[in-house]
């Protein structure tokens, strides 16, 4: 070898010896900070709790208001587990899709179909009975009033859970947004079922159905590993878990829960006529802000009365109730959810707005309810019909059959 290739040869030598060092040095460092801040941590942890327990302060969780949808851009299929089979005369669907716009709103096939020239726009808004999650998702009367109208855009905005005053946020929050013409609300059932336990829309003790939420508003309802879990499932595998969760019969499965277990005997202590009067007074207020702000937003809000299957002297309907223990008797219950309806009408009277009756209309049946509330395939096409009806019938220089 030469004595310049030696040269060379060495000075190679040197800047590599030189980088291994420097490699080694950063290496080092960043080992020491990782070990210094891991012992660190925990020290800044037991600082934290001790200012904390010390200055008494009160933590500063954040906090936000609950906007209770299925996901926008959701497409999967449910199965109806036994929570829902279980208070169910007959199932129609073992299997449906449930499919969301990017707002959240329950659509059908043919809402994929682009159009702009529509005559007018409708929001449904309500619980499970106007959502309709065990209906094929082309039969739910929300989505055939739209079917048989000409040139009318409807969303479904329905929500299993939901009471009105959920809807009202949801229509604050998303539905006045859309512009919408006409809003078409139908509740009673859920409000009845949170006001005669809670007394309160806004009492908290029902976490899954909280209208403030903190970021650990379910913490009390599952333990740390599910809630772990659930989040990576959130964050990673949305879509994947959209198409496989029915394999699984997960405790994230809220129909498979008793949400009001911790709640069901709070009223005992209340007298009824009381109960009665309280329940009806914030049913009414709830209805008639959702009225006040769609005609501030020049929105013509219409009411339904919500059709059901309770009667003092029905079998099933009193069997379903008393399957767990209740704070009312079915009579009591009757008595109250049968004035709920009766508020519709008055509301919808002194606001001289449209009222369609569906709990007249509707036949108390199962071959229009499959269980004591929720519609049959016949029954939605029932019930879209008389809606369709009506609107033509009112506003005829708007609505149309196609």
């Amino acid at each position: 070898m030469s004595v310049d290739n030696a040269k060379t040869f060495s000075n190679y030598d040197y800047q590599w010896k030189r980088q291994i060092t420097c490699m080694e040095k950063v290496l080092k460092n960043t080992l020491f900070y990782i070990l210094l801040l891991l012992l660190f941590f925990p020290f800044l942890v037991f600082i934290d709790f001790l200012v904390g327990f010390t200055l008494d302060i009160d933590s500063q969780e954040a906090r936000s208001i609950s906007l209770r949808e299925i996901k926008p851009n959701s497409d999967f299929e449910f199965f109806g587990g036994a929570g829902y089979t279980n208070s169910a005369e007959y199932i129609e669907n073992e299997k449906t899709r449930i499919r969301t716009d990017s707002n959240g709103f329950i659509i059908g096939s043919k809402d994929l179909t682009p159009l702009i020239d529509w005559n007018a726009k409708i929001i449904f808004f309500g619980g499970s009975t106007t959502e309709n999650k065990l209906i094929q998702e082309d039969l739910r009367f929300p989505y055939l009033v739209g079917q048989k109208l000409d040139r009318i855009k409807v969303l479904n905005g329905g929500v299993s859970g939901n009471h009105s005053v959920h809807s009202l946020l949801n229509f604050i929050a998303k539905g006045i947004p859309e512009n919408p013409n006409f809003i078409i609300i139908m509740h009673g059932l859920n409000d009845l079922g949170t006001l005669t336990k809670t007394q309160s829309y806004w009492s908290g003790q029902i976490p899954t159905r909280n209208i403030l939420l903190g970021e650990d508003y379910l913490h009390d309802e599952y333990n740390f590993l599910f809630l772990v879990l659930r989040d990576i499932k959130n964050r990673f595998f949305p879509n994947l878990w959209a198409t496989v969760r029915h394999l699984f019969k997960h405790k994230a499965e809220l129909a498979l829960l008793d949400e009001f277990s911790d709640v069901r005997y709070l009223t005992k202590e209340i007298n009824f006529e009381f109960l009665k009067k309280d329940v009806l007074e914030k049913f009414t207020q709830s209805i008639q802000s959702i009225i006040d702000i769609s005609f501030n937003f020049k929105i013509t809000p219409i009411l339904l009365t919500q059709p059901n299957r309770y009667t003092v002297e029905d079998d099933f309907t009193k069997s379903q109730y008393n399957r767990v223990k209740q704070p009312l008797t079915y009579e009591e219950f009757c008595d109250i959810y049968f004035a709920l309806n009766d508020v519709i009408r008055k509301i919808a009277e002194d606001n001289e707005i449209l009222m369609i009756d569906l709990d007249k209309q509707v036949q108390k049946n199962s071959s229009n309810m499959y269980d004591t509330v929720h519609l049959s395939t016949k029954g939605n096409q029932l019930v879209s019909n008389l809606i369709v009806d009506s609107l033509i019938k009112t506003y005829p220089d708007i609505f149309s059959r196609q």
